[in-house]
């Protein structure tokens, strides 16, 4: 397999999601995956690198590493 095989082209990579429809995807996410104690702190005016936070917990730290590993 070349490199042009494995690189995606600009077209295959999706348009940038709005702020409030990738909170969504993420929450549902978290959702899907069994996720607890899930929070959303809204950021909007208070920083200039985010619109929210998340925070979400599992029981192990393999479990949240997997939560994270799916939503980068």
């Amino acid at each position: 397999m070349t490199i042009a095989q494995t690189v995606p082209l600009m077209a295959d990579i999706p348009q940038q999601a709005a702020p409030a429809s990738l909170h969504e995807l993420v929450l549902q996410s978290l959702d899907d995956d069994q996720a607890m104690d899930v929070i959303s702190i809204p950021l909007e005016g208070k920083s200039s690198i985010a619109d929210v936070m998340v925070s979400a917990s599992r029981r192990s730290t393999r479990q949240v590493a997997t939560l994270a590993q799916k939503l980068a």
